[in-house]
């Protein structure tokens, strides 16, 4: 039973504004056990992430209307809390500037690629409780 507690303390905030894609992954990663939220683009995910302390994941798109990707990063980037989650970039444009994220998986989402990074970000990020 510890480890099905574990998994469930993985939530994981996908932040993804077309909805399909969004759901299906959704899906896949509820699937493997991990718990999972939705943010259509990258303010909604940044109030998300202020507002519930037990994300621990962020799957993050960087093409988004309303607040994309790299800002989305830049705004937790400045926050010393924000800042510890870490994130994994999907997306089909990969960015010519350095960023600080633990992990790249280019579109069209390999899931088993996708899956086997979110489980070394695991592995090397020790979660901790909800505050």
């Amino acid at each position: 039973m510890i480890a099905d507690e574990g998994l469930q303390r993985r939530h994981i905030l996908v932040v993804e504004d077309d909805l399909d894609a969004a759901e299906a992954l959704a899906i896949l990663l509820e699937l493997k056990g991990y718990r999972v939220s939705k943010a259509l683009n990258g303010l909604e995910a940044l109030e998300r992430l202020k507002s519930d302390h037990s994300v621990t994941l962020v799957i993050l798109d960087l093409m988004m209307p309303v607040m994309d990707g790299m800002s989305f990063l830049r705004h937790i980037d400045r926050d010393p809390r924000l800042s510890q989650v870490p994130v994994i970039v999907a997306s089909a444009t990969i960015p010519s500037a350095p960023i600080k994220v633990k992990s790249m998986v280019r579109k069209p989402i390999d899931f088993e690629t996708l899956a086997g990074e979110i489980e070394k970000v695991f592995s090397s990020v020790r979660i901790q409780p909800s505050a």
